[in-house]
């Protein structure tokens, strides 16, 4: 005599996990145990479900903090996994421009150079706005910030003054 059929799992259960299921970034994995499925009487053991909710992060830093005329900064997006849909176009920076960005070997990391503005000086921070990438689950991705770059790309001025207003021979 076979052994008795596990009840069938009715197909509409489901489980909706937490917002955010821990603050370590850890996975849960929900784990259904053995199935039958109805009409056919063989056991099924299904894979485990991974679930992700928590956002994804990322670290904006630059290679230096002060920039003068002809020079700019190698700025470094370091993420907490690999982004999806993340573009120049999420970037943000005042006084100057944001190019060349690229990828690297590491998917999670991306650099970009950072040119101030010609004959203007200032600080400025390099931003990435909430919700403009996300991770593979489809988790939308915090905002990030780098530290404050100083530039100042304007000419020298020259101020000449005189304690006489006329010259002798």
């Amino acid at each position: 005599m076979p052994p008795p059929a596990l009840p069938a799992i009715p197909s509409d259960t489901s489980y909706t996990p937490p917002k955010v299921i821990n603050d370590v970034g850890e996975a849960i994995i929900l784990d259904v145990g053995e199935a039958v499925i109805p009409d056919v009487g063989e056991a099924v053991i299904p894979d485990p479900i991974a679930h992700n909710t928590l956002p994804p992060t990322l670290l904006i830093t630059s290679d230096t903090t002060v920039l003068i005329a002809g020079q700019v900064a190698s700025i470094s997006f370091v993420f907490s996994e690999a982004p999806v849909g993340f573009t120049a176009e999420a970037i943000t920076a005042v006084g100057g421009l944001i190019s060349d960005l690229i990828e690297t070997a590491d998917p999670a990391v991306f650099t970009a150079t950072f040119t101030p503005d010609a004959a203007s000086s200032g600080i400025t921070v390099i931003n990435v706005a909430a919700g403009s990438y996300s991770d593979a689950a489809g988790n939308l991705g915090e905002a990030a910030t780098s530290a404050e770059i100083t530039y100042d790309t304007l000419p020298p001025t020259l101020l000449i003054t005189s304690d006489t207003t006329v010259l002798i021979a």
